[in-house]
């Protein structure tokens, strides 16, 4: 008690003079030009050329869309949706997505909504599945299959 009652006029003049000593600090370590800034070369492999693509979208009816390369699957969903074609709803988990239904078909317990590419059955994550010239892909329902 006697030590904060000695010190008492002490402390903003330490409170004071650490508030100038870091603000001059501050502006030393943001006037030093101490970071190296590198521009990194264009990789010439790993350029994608973006081509026109034709796909195609069965679900009992077939609908055929011009894209382009760069597209996705979920990019052909949304625009035959944006067209007024289709009507659908995906919920994404942590362990990937999964369509609640199409045109409000909903599938019955123990089925679920699948995506096929050319007659096989896709089991990968949608958002990152890229448009490839003259596909068709469809989507059905199947029997939900159980993980051993």
């Amino acid at each position: 008690m006697k030590l904060i009652k000695k010190y008492k006029n002490a402390l903003p003049l330490a409170y004071i003079f650490l508030l100038i000593v870091g603000t001059l600090y501050t502006r030393q370590v943001l006037a030093s030009n101490s970071v190296e800034v590198r521009t990194k070369q264009k990789d010439e492999k790993n350029i994608t050329e973006i081509k026109p693509v034709k796909v195609y979208l069965d679900i009992g009816q077939v609908f055929s869309k011009k894209m382009d390369s760069s597209n996705t699957f979920l990019d052909l969903m949304e625009n035959l949706c944006s067209d007024g074609l289709l009507k659908y709803e995906i919920t994404e988990y942590t362990y990937g997505s999964r369509f609640e239904h199409i045109n409000y078909v909903y599938p019955q317990d123990g089925y679920e909504w699948s995506l096929f590419i050319d007659n096989k059955k896709y089991d990968g994550e949608l958002s990152g599945l890229a448009l490839v010239d003259k596909t068709t892909y469809g989507l059905d329902i199947t029997r939900i299959e159980e993980h051993q």
